[in-house]
């Protein structure tokens, strides 16, 4: 499940790095992290926290990442 995940959250900042037009280096050299590191994330899906954060705020996908663990709304039977 875990490498699932990684990879998903992978393709999807490189879909959205495609998306807004930036090359690898200059993602890498926006969010502020080692070029390696981000080559690493996106082959392996493999990074820190921090490290995705700044990569979210690169691509204005920072509201994302506020939605990962959104709390989920039930619905209480038997009332109107």
């Amino acid at each position: 499940m875990e490498g699932y995940l990684n990879a998903e959250c992978s393709r999807a900042c490189q879909a959205k790095k495609v998306g807004v037009k930036l090359d690898t280096k200059l993602l890498a050299a926006k969010a502020g992290i080692p070029l390696a590191t981000y080559r690493r994330f996106e082959s392996l899906g493999e990074i820190s926290l921090r490290g995705l954060v700044m990569i979210a705020i690169s691509l204005d996908a920072e509201d994302d990442l506020g939605q990962l663990f959104s709390a989920k709304k039930y619905l209480k039977l038997g009332t109107n």
